[in-house]
């Protein structure tokens, strides 16, 4: 995985991604998940830009992932 800062270019996929919500704070993530065993973590085949974002309509603050490679916009999201 490249350097976890974002490009400018990158920055501006972000925020065309996730229309509506502000956008706090985003870096470069994997997705990784222990299940079903909690002692073993496996790579769930997700990478991109993680957002931490507050939802303009509803106030809901949730961690979206943006595809950075393709052009699948938000792949994986988890609301607070």
């Amino acid at each position: 995985m490249p350097a976890p800062s974002l490009s400018n270019d990158e920055k501006a996929k972000v925020k065309v991604s996730i229309p509506g919500s502000k956008v706090l704070h985003a870096a470069r993530a994997r997705v990784y998940y222990a299940y079903p065993d909690p002692r073993s973590w496996s790579y769930a085949g997700l990478q991109g830009a993680i957002a931490f974002v507050k939802d303009g309509s509803t106030g809901a603050s949730f961690f979206k992932l943006v595809d950075l490679d393709g052009t699948r916009g938000v792949i994986w999201e988890h609301e607070l």
